[in-house]
């Protein structure tokens, strides 16, 4: 039969219990820090979220304001032809005169 140290057994399960805390201490740090990027990218995402609803309302803006130009050249256009007709009637009745 072998002899167990009292004074041994008593030191190996303080360290035991003081390696377990340390461990315990050092997960609980790490998930603090985790909780705080988890909180940063957070932020970060809600901050980028709002630059591209920005960015999509300023290009939908930028569509409109396309689409009322090109309304506006192509009417601008059909006045210039009808005004090009014109003048040519108005050309070839002032040439049979």
């Amino acid at each position: 039969m072998m002899y167990i140290n009292p004074f041994r057994t008593i030191l190996l399960t303080a360290g035991a219990v003081a390696a377990m805390t340390l461990t315990g201490c050092a997960s609980t740090g790490d998930l603090a820090r985790l909780q705080s990027q988890v909180q940063q990218l957070q932020q970060q995402v809600g901050q980028n979220q709002q630059t591209a609803d920005q960015a999509l309302q300023k290009a939908n803006a930028a569509q409109s304001t396309a689409l009322t130009a090109e309304q506006a050249a192509t009417q601008a256009q059909q006045t210039a032809t009808d005004t090009n007709q014109r003048i040519d009637r108005m050309f070839k009745k002032s040439m049979q005169k």
